[in-house]
C-alpha cells in the first residue's frame, strides 16, 4: 500500500479521502497494524482501476495493470470463473447422501436376512421338539 501511495505522489490523508476512509486506518495499513479489508480493496479498485488487485492483496505481479490503447493493444486473459464456491460441498454432500442411501438399502437387506434366519431357527426348533416327542 505504501509503495502505491508513493507512486501516486500523494499524502496518506489524500489517499484516505479518495477511498473514503480515515487517515488513521490508511496509516495502520501502511505500517502493517491493520489488514486490508475486502470492502477497502473494493473501494480502492473503484478509485484506482489501474492498480493490480493481485499485487495489492497478495503482492504478486506488477503493481499497475498494463495500459490499453489503440497503439498498444494488450489482450488480457479472461477472468477465471470459479463458479459457485459451494459446488465442491454440494458434490460432497450428494456423494455422502448416495452412500447413505446405499448403506440404508444394505441395512434393510440385512434386516430381512436376519428375519428369515430367525424364522428358519424357529422352524428348526419346532421340528426338533417334534422329533423329541416322537422319540
Amino acid at each position: 500500500m505504501e509503495k502505491f501511495i508513493k507512486h501516486l505522489k500523494i499524502k496518506q490523508k489524500d489517499f484516505a479521502n479518495e477511498v473514503k476512509t480515515d487517515r488513521g486506518f490508511v496509516s495502520q495499513m501502511v505500517n502493517g497494524h491493520s489488514n486490508l479489508t475486502t470492502d477497502m480493496a473494493h473501494r480502492i479498485s473503484k478509485v484506482y482501476p489501474s492498480l493490480n488487485m493481485d499485487w495489492l492483496l497478495d503482492g504478486e505481479g506488477e503493481m499497475l495493470l498494463p495500459i490499453i490503447t489503440e497503439r498498444n493493444p494488450v489482450v488480457l486473459e479472461p477472468a477465471i470463473d470459479y463458479g459457485d464456491p459451494l459446488n465442491p460441498l454440494r458434490t460432497l454432500l450428494d456423494k455422502h447422501e448416495s452412500r447413505i442411501k446405499h448403506l440404508e438399502s444394505e441395512m434393510q437387506e440385512l434386516k430381512d436376512e436376519h428375519k428369515a434366519l430367525l424364522n428358519e431357527v424357529r422352524l428348526l426348533l419346532k421340528e426338533g421338539r417334534g422329533d423329541e416327542s416322537k422319540g
